[in-house]
């Protein structure tokens, strides 16, 4: 038997062992070299596949480590720490994905077609308004064209306001990028800005 083949089955304590027990009692003996080499490699031994359900050996195999390893009703373990590491790593994939979904800026005719993302919107504010009266108290930064042919909006609610200044007269006219996460209102793609820093100039 080659070294590598030796030296696992000792450590499975299936070599060197005339007799080895199981639940109790003594099985009569050990499996023999071709038989571990054939469990191992997962081939056929004397014509037969030498599975944890042998009638021969399949018990002994089963009382092994490798039994316990190859056995479909049980898992290999995984412990606390690096199941937290896992789960740290998926969610900060899943986190990531929108943002990495566009990287490249849009211009405003383009953001309909990204709706969903999270992306950069770069362009002329063709116009801005400040709905005092309405509900929410919104400001509107219109995109492309002027109000109510505008291509894109980003839209600043009253709450968020104070952060923003004036942005209907110090944004207006302006080549601005805005990002966020587009969606889509009346059939015209939009962000919600909610902080300063989601403006950039371009």
């Amino acid at each position: 038997m080659p070294a590598n083949l030796t030296t696992l089955a000792h450590f499975l304590g299936l070599a060197g062992n005339e007799h080895s027990e199981v639940g109790g009692r003594v099985a009569k003996t050990a499996p023999p070299r071709s038989a571990i080499r054939s469990f191992v490699l997962g081939r056929r031994h004397n014509g037969r596949p030498i599975t944890l359900g042998s009638p021969r050996y399949g018990s002994v195999l089963a009382n092994t480590q490798l039994g316990w390893m190859r056995s479909k009703s049980v898992r290999h373990p995984i412990s606390g720490v690096a199941m937290c590491s896992l789960r740290l790593f998926i969610f900060t994939v899943l986190a990531a994905w929108p943002i990495a979904a566009h990287t490249a800026p849009l211009n405003p005719e383009e953001a309909a077609s990204h709706v969903g993302e999270n992306a950069a919107v770069c362009g002329l504010v063709a116009s801005a308004r400040y709905a005092a009266q309405a509900t929410a108290a919104p400001t509107f930064l219109d995109f492309g064209r002027p109000y109510p042919n505008q291509s894109f909006t980003a839209i600043i609610f009253g709450g968020d306001r104070t952060k923003f200044g004036a942005p209907e007269i110090s944004l207006s006219e302006k080549q601005i990028c805005v990002t966020g996460k587009i969606f889509l209102y009346e059939g015209k793609p939009k962000i919600i800005l909610r902080d300063p820093k989601q403006i950039s100039g371009r």
